[in-house]
């Protein structure tokens, strides 16, 4: 009788905590600016190389920080021609992405995971504003 009680506190207790964790809206998405170009880099959340991050930078090596799964970085910028790069600890983990920027435009760069030795690899590929929004909604 004593177990049956304890089960039953237990799952009641389960139920209780269970309805107090709210649950996380979307990423919202900046909004562009008229003088500046809007650079999104985002990275779906996936079992495959979930435990690995890569740091992005520019080509002066300013990061601007650690796309891990299901995250997303903004940065505005000056128009121009920009080159991105991420690193990881594979033997041929590099990837880069170069982007020529006008103002009042949006960028968006999907990084991924790829398999690699002996931990996967960043991949960078630009998407279209109505895939990478739809994307971004599901982070």
């Amino acid at each position: 009788m004593k177990l049956r009680s304890m089960i039953v506190g237990l799952f009641a207790l389960t139920f209780i905590f269970t309805g107090l964790i709210v649950p996380v809206g979307a990423a919202s998405i900046p909004s562009t600016k008229p003088d500046k170009a809007l650079l999104v880099f985002y990275r779906l959340k996936k079992a495959k190389g979930s435990a690995i991050r890569f740091e992005i930078t520019d080509s002066s090596a300013k990061s601007l920080g650690n796309l891990s799964n299901g995250s997303m970085i903004h940065e505005y910028l000056e128009p121009g021609q920009y080159t991105f790069r991420a690193r990881s600890p594979s033997v041929d983990g590099s990837d880069s992405v170069t982007l020529d920027v006008a103002a009042g435009e949006a960028y968006y760069i999907q990084g991924e995971i790829l398999w690699g030795l002996p931990a996967g690899r960043p991949k960078f590929s630009q998407k279209p504003q109505s895939q990478a929004l739809a994307d971004i909604q599901k982070l």
